[in-house]
This record gives structure tokens, sequence and C-alpha cells, in this order.
């Protein structure tokens, strides 16, 4: 161990992630109905648990990086394994809080990710050149992470019987108010219980489902127009609506492996209705995208762009179209910080920025993705900047330059 004095901004960035995941997971949360029906024991657990599971392994990270400045690796990995621990014990007494054993393997799995980052960080961070590992593992991961995810969008039916759903009440999500006149589709017409006609749906890319409803309450959430779901009641289809919009959610591959679900939405396409009015919502698909139609105005071309892609692992149901888009921009941004962590030089960091924009569009061609748009690309620039602008800092940090000396854990 290094005797000279601990550095005084990873010590405030400690404490700064110790107040903020406090907050997180030691305040008293919601109930969740399917807990009684998982073992604490479990290790991804609930309906969207892989998702839950990455993002404790991002929330654990800082916490392997910032201890790295003072321990060696096994007190760092044991010091985050304590920690994880005590955090799920005290969970026990908190109301609506819900640990397990899972939490505490993929906290530390965050922290030990966040040990390997800092060792290789504090080796490449400004290096000229550059390190070309460092510089391959950066642009590695954001093509990696984008050619799975665009993966995981793929649709993902199960075997067993469907049921049609019109304006049903699940429970979860608000019954839609309004009259539901008709419910058709390419298959004919849908029923309010078993469907075995519903395979016809599946046979190829060209299919419709259209509704004709009496317009009700605007809901403040999704509520379902029309929607079908297996014999195990997990969810197929839903046409919904959520204030002004006309809401498409199907189930996916990421479904299937328990992350989240964006949706697709024809936003204010019932902006121009009031209650009472007749209207025909209808979605239909064109390839791989969807189209979505609220009475003659159409929208196709429909789907997630690489940005979009944080809704698999927290999507936020009730953002503005403007929210989504700055965290869309903010995610792109992220996935390409350690790009300009590690590039070294400008001419070599400019170079290999384009190279991450090509790899975008090598993970996006042969998945479901659609392409990133203008400001998804401003994204990936200035996440390559923000990574040239915090060298300096992250140096600081992780100990390859110190203010008055040397310092830090041996490598």
């Amino acid at each position: 161990m290094d005797p000279s004095p601990r550095p005084i901004l990873p010590a405030a960035l400690l404490v700064l992630w110790a107040v903020a995941v406090g907050s997180i997971t030691l305040t008293p949360g919601a109930p969740i109905e399917w807990w009684n029906a998982v073992d604490p024991g479990c290790v991804v657990c609930g309906t969207r648990g892989s998702a839950d599971a990455v993002l404790n392994v991002v929330l654990f990270l800082p916490l392997g990086a910032l201890l790295r400045t003072w321990l060696p690796p096994l007190r760092t990995l044991a010091v985050g394994i304590f920690a994880s621990t005590a955090i799920e014990l005290v969970q026990w007494v908190i109301p609506g809080r819900y640990p397990t054993v899972g939490d505490v393997i993929w906290n530390a799995t965050g922290v030990g990710v966040g040990l390997g980052m800092a060792v290789i960080l504090r080796r490449s961070v400004g290096r000229r050149p550059a390190s070309l590992p460092a510089v391959g593992l950066a642009l590695a991961l954001p093509f990696a992470y984008l050619s799975l995810s665009g993966w995981l969008l793929a649709p993902r039916e199960t075997d067993r019987l469907y049921f049609g759903q019109l304006t049903p009440d699940l429970g979860f999500m608000p019954p839609y108010r309004g009259d539901l006149l008709s419910a058709r589709s390419s298959a004919g017409p849908v029923p309010d219980g078993p469907w075995t006609a519903s395979a016809r749906l599946r046979e190829g890319d060209a299919w419709w489902i259209e509704a004709e409803v009496e317009v009700g309450p605007r809901p403040a959430s999704v509520s379902p127009v029309v929607g079908v779901a297996d014999a195990s009641r997990q969810e197929i289809l839903l046409l919904g609506i959520m204030e002004d919009d006309l809401v498409w959610r199907e189930r996916t591959l990421a479904n299937a492996l328990r992350f989240d679900r964006p949706d697709q939405r024809l936003r204010g396409g019932l902006a121009g209705l009031t209650e009472g009015d007749t209207v025909t919502l209808a979605v239909r698909a064109d390839g791989v995208h969807r189209c979505l139609r609220v009475g003659d105005e159409e929208a196709c071309g429909l789907g997630v762009t690489p940005g979009g892609t944080w809704g698999m692992l927290m999507y936020l149901e009730g953002a503005s179209r403007a929210q989504r888009r700055v965290l869309d921009v903010a995610w792109m941004a992220t996935l390409f910080v350690l790009v300009g962590l590690v590039g070294g030089g400008w001419r070599a960091t400019t170079a290999f920025a384009l190279g991450g924009a090509l790899l975008v569009g090598a993970a996006v061609a042969p998945t479901r993705l659609l392409p990133p748009d203008g400001l998804e690309l401003v994204g990936l620039a200035a996440g390559v900047l923000a990574g040239v602008a915090l060298r300096g800092a992250v140096r600081f940090v992780l100990g390859g330059q110190r203010q008055g000396g040397g310092g830090g854990a041996p490598l």
C-alpha cells in the first residue's frame, strides 16, 4: 500500500456513490405482485430479472473502480461483497424491499467488472500511441451490445394456446373506459377468449390487427384495447392507448429472457379526438417493422434505434417524447465514452470514432434495430469527446496521475 495521503476526489466520489445507492436501495418501495412466487434464493428474479441483473452490475461498477484506488484486487472484491450483503440484509426490514441472493451475486459482479475496468483504464487512458487492445475493447463492447440488442428484438411466440383479450381488466394496467365496437385481424375476428386461428398471424411477415372504438377518457398509463396472451397469461401482443398515443407491444426474445419491454407508439395519434368519437385503430406488419394507424393517419418504419436500446434495461413508460430523445442521445454517448478515454491523439481518436460509427451500422444491418438518426450520431461523437475531456480526471482518480506524487494500490 502507498503511504501517501488518500486523494480527496476519489473519496468524495465514493461518498456520492454511497448516497446515490442508499437512496435507490434503502428507501421503502412499492409491493410487487410476483414476490410471493419468488424464492429469496433466486438468481434471476421476476419477469425482468435479467434487466435488473445488468442494472445491479452497472450500479456497483463504480464501487470496484473507486476502491481500487486504495485496495488490492482481493480486498476490493471482499469489501464489495460485504457492502452488497449488508444492503440486502438491511432490506429485510424495509417495506417494499425484497432482498435476494441474486442481488448479492450481481452486485459483486459489478464490483469485479469495475475493478477490471480500473486496471485497464489506469494503463491505457491518455496513452500515446493508443493501446490497441484497449481501443479494440472500447469498440467491441458497443458493437457486441448493439448486436445482441438487435437480436433480442426478434418476435418470440410461445407454443401454448392463445387467448384474445378485448378491453381486458388485467389488474396491473388500467382498463380502457371507451367502447370497443369490433376487433378484426388478418386471421379473422379477434375473440374474447381462446383463439385457435391466431396461429395464422405467425405464418409470414404480412398481417394486421384492427379495432374500432368509441373514444373514452385518456388513460394516464398504457391501457389495453386489444390483446393476445397465452395460456400461462404471458402477454404476446397488445394494442393500447396511453394519453393521446397509440401503443403497440409484442413479445420478443428479450422478454423471453427477462429483459424489459419497450413499446412502439404513434405519438399524438388521438390528439384531435374527443370522448364519444368513433375511430379505427390498427397495426400491421411491414416486414420487420410495424405500421400504426389512427383513422387515416399512419406511421410506418417504427422500431427501436441503437440509442433506444436502453428501454430493454429500464423502460420509462411515462417519459415524454423529448425525454426519450434525450435518453437516446445520452445512451449513445455512454456507449462510446471509453473510445474517447483510450483513443490516444486527436487523429487516432477521430479515426476510432469513425470506426465506431461504422461498427454501429454493422451491428444494425443484420438485426431488427433501425439505423441511428442524426441526433444519435451526434450523441456518439459527444460521448467520444466527453471521454477525451475526462482523461485527466480519470487518470487522477484511478491513480495514474496524482497531485503531489504517486500513490494508489499496486497493479
